[in-house]
């Protein structure tokens, strides 16, 4: 992403305040995490272990499944990846903040996630990603100041972060409009809001007021020296952008140096070691000092190439001082500036090759792992399959199995039927014909008979339950109302019985079967047109 800085004054005055704009946001505004106490966790690795005591945190929360705490570490995390110009994490962690946020239905911390994105995405000149943000941190904001749940501070952020973007876009009128609702709250509490007065400083300034605009400045800086000593980073750079601005270098050059200092001493706002290193670097090639000139460009590009990529926010500048330092050594003494070329191309091929290499290495990375996956996914197809047909062969052949000992059971119940039907005729044919001791004989034989017929049910209902073994079971847990008599019933039904055999084999007659059945239909809540047989065959 290639942004170019012009540096006539009124555009280099815009740019200027576009990033130190970046950099307050809601949370300053608001009560932060000590940098002076974490600064005392950590011990003086000050960088790595704050990252990594975040990590933890963010760790222990997220196991804790206490997601306020973990929206709020994942904050504070992105704010430090910010102040240490790390914007690729720092962008990584608000949205994870923010998805959690719009889970969570929390509108304070969705507030000050999309306050923060809008600067990020103001920064990269993304506009209308930005103003979304502002507007919808400003919507959520008047709401739960309404409600009384937030301080008046937080609107006070959005309208400065609008007027912000409006200035920008060099609507200075709109700008002044956001300001004024900025000086409204204020007055309205009673307070003055030092950030605020750094962008009236730029007003100022802008309309040639250089006096009102350093007046400013110094009494911020009075402000922050007691309140937010890491502020002055951006404090002394402002005051050493406005006596640029007037015309005096000299003193420009020592507030860019002390700006300098304070980033090595605060560690944070790293990016304004950028902003310094290019603005030394332009002031001193305008003096024809290139050697100096050059150390700072160097440095820059250094930090630019490590923030931004090669792509940078001002590789228009650092070529200009490159050129002019080369042109400058030549005459001094060529073997050195041959060297140097020398030196860059290899630079430069170096960068072609990692550049290739990584695209390479990407691409082949994104094939291997599309064949891989679809590989994975087509054995698991098949896996699917096979298992699917392997359940589907098991299902119909539990059910033949099911079907033919059912078939078998039938059979023998109908003999049961049958030798019924013979000993009813047996009893008809004795009584008829028989007569004497013989009678007697006779009608023993018939209940030995009767009795194993008797056992012989017994046994039926028996091989019935172990054929159908949740039979009986679904359907008492379906209708407890069933009674013995029901279940014999239904099991005959299941059996495709008619009403005849039915009734020869329960010892009643046809007609208290068609009952039984009509009892049935009522006990299951059948309607008219649904088929019994059908029904008790699902069970």
């Amino acid at each position: 992403m290639k942004i170019k800085i012009p540096f006539n004054k009124l555009n280099r005055f815009i740019n200027l305040c576009l990033y130190v704009s970046f950099f307050i946001s809601a949370n300053t505004f608001a009560a932060e995490t000590s940098v002076s106490d974490l600064k005392k966790r950590t011990n003086g690795k000050f960088i790595s272990d704050t990252i990594e005591f975040y990590q933890e945190e963010i760790s222990k929360f997220s196991h804790e499944k206490d997601t306020i705490s973990l929206i709020e570490n994942y904050i504070k995390l992105s704010d430090f990846y910010k102040h240490i110009a790390d914007y690729g994490n720092a962008y990584n962690g608000y949205w994870e903040a923010l998805i959690l946020a719009d889970k969570s239905k929390n509108k304070f911390f969705r507030a000050r996630v999309h306050h923060e994105l809008g600067w990020l995405y103001l920064f990269y000149h993304k506009d209308t990603k930005a103003i979304e943000n502002f507007t919808a941190s400003l919507k959520l904001d008047k709401v739960l100041e309404n409600k009384g749940t937030i301080h008046p501070n937080y609107i006070i952020s959005d309208y400065f972060a609008i007027a912000n973007y409006h200035r920008k876009k060099k609507d200075f009128y709109s700008t002044k409009k956001y300001l004024d609702s900025c000086a409204r709250i204020e007055k309205k509490l009673g307070i003055t809001n030092h950030y605020v007065q750094c962008e009236r400083a730029y007003i100022d300034a802008n309309e040639g007021e250089f006096d009102s605009a350093l007046d400013r400045l110094y009494k911020a800086k009075a402000h922050f020296q007691q309140q937010n000593p890491s502020y002055l980073i951006i404090i002394e750079y402002l005051l050493g952008n406005t006596y640029e601005f007037m015309g005096n270098n000299e003193e420009a050059i020592a507030h860019y140096h002390s700006s300098l200092d304070l980033t090595d001493k605060h560690y944070q706002h790293y990016n304004y070691r950028l902003f310094n290193h290019n603005t030394l670097a332009k002031l001193h090639s305008q003096q024809n000092d290139y050697k100096l000139a050059f150390d700072h460009a160097v440095q820059a590009q250094q930090m630019q190439e490590n923030i931004y990529g090669v792509k940078s926010l001002n590789s228009e500048v650092i070529f200009e001082i490159n050129d002019k330092y080369r042109i400058q050594k030549e005459k001094e003494k060529e073997l050195i500036k041959e060297q140097l070329i020398e030196l860059l191309k290899k630079d430069q091929r170096l960068g072609q090759l990692k550049t290739i290499l990584l695209v390479v290495t990407i691409l082949s990375l994104v094939i291997i792992g599309y064949f891989i996956i679809k590989n994975i996914k087509n054995k698991h197809r098949e896996e699917k399959k096979a298992i699917e047909i392997q359940r589907e062969n098991e299902r119909n052949d539990s059910a033949k199995i099911l079907a033919l000992k059912n078939k078998e059971l039938t059979s023998s119940a109908l003999q049961l039927i049958e030798k019924e039907e013979f000993i009813k005729k047996l009893k008809e044919s004795v009584h008829t014909t028989s007569s004497g001791s013989n009678i007697k004989m006779i009608n023993q034989m018939i209940k030995s008979v009767e009795s194993s017929t008797t056992n012989k049910w017994e046994e039926f209902e028996a091989r019935f339950t172990s054929i159908n073994q949740n039979f009986y079971k679904n359907l008492k847990t379906k209708f407890p109302e069933l009674s013995q008599k029901d279940l014999k019933v239904c099991a005959l039904i299941k059996l495709n019985f008619s009403s005849k055999d039915m009734a020869s084999l329960l010892g009643i007659s046809v007609e208290s079967v068609h009952t039984s059945r009509y009892r049935l239909r009522k006990k299951l809540n059948l309607e008219r047109s649904e088929n019994l047989s059908e029904f008790i065959d699902e069970f």
